[in-house]
């Protein structure tokens, strides 16, 4: 769904079109507009898709971290050919000082409207402070970002001809879940889990299928600890998302050097 109007993103993350930082900033705290760089982003062709934000009872809701999803005109499935997947730009801002602006890349898979964000020592991202910077400088860095993402086809088309012998699979998987429980006894029983595919098309055993079953287990939970019963919930904090998806892509691409 494109988001089309101040009226929507007001609905889903009012934060976005915040014009002034939380009363409680130093002041040296500098403000980086999000609305600025939503019209940057939109000049180039990437368009506002997703909208949310961090809910508390402490912050005001004008000034919370929230976090945006863009996806682009011109690249389509084709142009990025993985088949069922589209680049994304992932931006996250805050204006209360509890966090920093960032700029990141992102893939979204058709298939299960599942959301992966790029480790960024694959792509890079913009990851800046809001002390002691200029609004030029953030579009300057933002708009590397832009240009990197254009690359994560190269990345997808390799991981989905390396294929994991069913022991690596395992290892990999037992690896993936200490990023989410590092308690070992619950890690150890949410291996089977996290492998298990939600759909025909997840069933292979190539790095691109495989860590793309596992993310999207981590992350949405919904399946039980074969040891307590318990159900593991869906991830909702922006920050935990973030982190979690950047460390399994960084897991994902040190399994594909090796085996490559």
């Amino acid at each position: 769904m494109r988001i089309e109007t101040q009226e929507m993103l007001t609905k889903m993350a009012p934060a976005a079109l915040g014009t002034r930082p939380d009363d409680r900033v130093s002041d040296r705290y500098s403000l980086v507009p999000t609305n600025k760089i939503v019209d940057l982003l939109e000049g180039q062709g990437w368009n506002l898709v997703e909208a949310r934000q961090v809910s508390s009872r402490t912050w005001d809701p004008q000034t919370a971290k929230h976090h945006l999803t863009f996806a682009h005109d011109r690249l389509s499935r084709e142009d990025l050919a993985v088949g069922d997947s589209t680049p994304r730009l992932e931006l996250i801002n805050a204006h209360n000082g509890l966090g920093t602006y960032k700029l990141m890349a992102g893939i979204f898979r058709l298939v299960c409207s599942n959301g992966l964000i790029v480790s960024e020592r694959d792509f890079g991202q913009v990851k800046l402070r809001h002390i002691g910077f200029s609004e030029d400088e953030v579009i300057s860095a933002s708009e590397s970002v832009i240009h990197n993402v254009s690359r994560l086809s190269g990345i997808v088309d390799s991981w989905q001809n390396i294929f994991l012998p069913k022991a690596v699979k395992k290892k990999f998987a037992e690896e993936a879940v200490t990023i989410r429980w590092e308690d070992e006894i619950t890690a150890k029983n949410m291996v089977d889990s996290i492998l298990s595919p939600r759909r025909e098309q997840d069933k292979g055993d190539d790095i691109w299928t495989v860590y793309n079953v596992v993310q999207e287990n981590l992350i949405k939970g919904g399946f039980s600890n074969s040891h307590t019963g318990r159900k593991a919930r869906a991830v909702k904090a922006i920050d935990k998302t973030i982190s979690y998806n950047q460390k399994l892509w960084d897991l994902a691409h040190d399994y594909a050097a090796v085996l490559n």
